[in-house]
């Protein structure tokens, strides 16, 4: 049992006559994720001199999708909103013929709290920041969003990022650019930025079950132990590779300061690599890395026991299931020699409309006897469980549902 982000909650059961949950359509979800980092150096006119146009910027990313059309996650930090961002978003669904969704942010100045101006054409606007673009199948599935990390020292600090959630397959990705070494010389802005994010993360992760993806320019090699914490919630693409995606060489001014992680609870192992730099578009290389969803469906076969007394239970002619919630065990017994498995099927999540994980306990041990699944449920989860025989492949004679807050 997990002690995460939501408060104690007393126990609460519910008898529900009809058990009716609305679990989110996933078919559409591929065998892997490919994601795509790159800072385009496309903000500043004079940090980005002679780094070529902003169209020159977008055609390479469309390019890249062209050549490598697995890629679905796209984040590119120094962009602005009417260069890049938004045209690139229109590129991309013009040329790959999928609808592509975007989502910037403007950041702003530590110094005085305004949005950053985009310099590089010299138009005025101050909308220079990150942005992250995603392939999506329906806009009612997708939501796009920006935060401000709220913990930083410095309530003008630009650090925040931009996100997209596709709701139908539980993924969210979101784009970030933490401050240069130089603008934030004790890193404490960067620290506080680091924890607000891995709070979000491990809240849409463990609580909302959502598959999360964070890449961009962290400004954070790996030599130190500032990412320890990211890394151990999630893989890193390419985390054996320390220097590699700005600088000349590894032996000489490199440094790995673009990352893409992909949380551990919902993903696979991680693989990626570098890949170029446009064509001299940009001071830094791109990553690009993949990772595989792990299934949400989870079948477990049950084990003889004896639950304690006093548990929470429903049950009907056939089959009778209880929640022992010391311990996260579900307990299922065939109450008829019908030839039928028993069968407890339950779904958790954050509340009745939106549950994220799913499974069943099987009882094959015949009838009359006790069988329990153990189970790691998020604590303050809702989970809702009930009674059913597998009758010829197909679910029948279903109790009603029982509802309890882990």
């Amino acid at each position: 049992m997990h002690l995460l982000l939501r408060p104690a909650v007393t126990l609460m059961v519910i008898l529900a006559g009809a058990f009716v949950v609305a679990e989110p359509a996933a078919a559409a979800l591929p065998a892997t994720v490919r994601t795509m980092t790159w800072n385009i150096c496309g903000a500043s006119a004079g940090a980005c001199a002679d780094t070529g146009s902003a169209s020159a910027k977008i055609n390479s990313i469309v390019q890249q999708v062209r050549s490598d059309p697995g890629i679905s996650v796209i984040m590119i930090q120094e962009v602005c909103a009417h260069l890049h961002s938004n045209p690139l978003a229109s590129a991309l669904s013009n040329a790959t013929g999928a609808t592509w969704h975007v989502s910037h942010r403007t950041g702003r100045s530590i110094t005085n709290g305004q949005a950053i101006e985009c310099t590089f054409d010299g138009a005025g606007q101050r909308d220079a920041g990150v942005a992250v673009l995603m392939r999506g199948r329906s806009d009612e599935q997708i939501e796009t969003f920006t935060q401000t990390f709220s913990s930083s020292p410095n309530p003008s600090a630009s650090q925040g990022w931009a996100c997209i959630k596709d709701r139908g397959n539980k993924i969210v990705a979101c784009s970030v650019h933490l401050l240069r070494p130089e603008d934030d010389s004790d890193s404490a802005i960067k620290r506080a930025s680091l924890r607000d994010m891995l709070t979000e993360l491990r809240q849409w992760q463990d609580f909302y079950g959502y598959r999360t993806i964070v890449g961009g320019d962290f400004n954070i090699d790996d030599s130190g132990s500032a990412l320890d914490p990211l890394q151990a919630f999630a893989h890193e693409v390419d985390e054996d590779d320390n220097c590699n995606t700005t600088g000349l060489t590894c032996d000489y001014l490199g440094n790995k300061y673009d990352h893409i992680f992909y949380g551990r609870r919902a993903w696979l192992q991680s693989t990626g690599d570098v890949g170029s730099d446009g064509g001299g578009l940009s001071d830094h290389l791109r990553l690009i890395g993949q990772a595989a969803p792990r299934n949400q469906n989870e079948v477990n076969t049950a084990v003889a026991g004896t639950p304690p007394g006093g548990l929470p239970c429903v049950s009907n002619t056939y089959v009778t299931v209880c929640w022992e919630n010391s311990g996260d065990r579900i307990w299922v017994r065939d109450d008829e020699a019908d030839g039928k498995r028993a069968v407890a099927e339950w779904f958790a999540g954050a509340n009745r409309t939106d549950y994220w994980r799913n499974g069943i306990c099987n009882n094959s041990l015949g009838s009359g006897v006790w069988g329990q699944c153990n189970k790691d449920m998020v604590e303050g989860s809702e989970i809702g469980l009930r009674g059913t025989r597998l009758d010829g492949g197909v679910f029948a004679d279903s109790t009603s549902v029982l509802y309890t807050v882990v």
